[in-house]
């Protein structure tokens, strides 16, 4: 019996990826915008990269079509919030997320990073669990 995985319904991006294209395989059957959480910096870079994806123009059954939603601060769905936070990667502006939910433990997701800046190393002190 083959099993069903549920859609996909947001992205969070860590930086500008060359893989973002592969998103494609998470919009095959859907009919609305994906959106693309990434800061602007990550945002602005992957419309340069792919400008097809983010043009009105693209209204093609499954390719990618971001709605993007620059990470200005915490953002929500539903009882969950989502924080941004800064890490050293290099080059180019790198984050990772720490999710909260009530009556769960805040856990931290940090998965591409060289170095901890000091103020997101002092915002992971308190964390219960951590994914590097």
């Amino acid at each position: 019996m083959p099993v069903t995985a549920p859609p996909v319904e947001t992205a969070w991006l860590l930086h500008h990826v060359v893989g973002f294209d592969e998103l494609r395989a998470f919009c095959w059957h859907r009919q609305d915008p994906l959106p693309l959480h990434a800061t602007r910096e990550c945002l602005d870079t992957l419309i340069q990269m792919f400008g097809w994806a983010f043009s009105p123009e693209n209204t093609y059954a499954g390719y990618v079509r971001p709605d993007p939603h620059p990470i200005t601060g915490p953002f929500h769905y539903g009882e969950l919030t989502v924080e941004s936070l800064p890490v050293d990667h290099g080059s180019v502006e790198t984050i990772g997320y720490l999710f909260s939910h009530p009556g769960a433990p805040e856990t931290a997701y940090l998965p591409d990073l060289k170095r901890l800046p000091p103020a997101t190393a002092a915002r992971l002190a308190t964390i219960a669990i951590q994914a590097f």
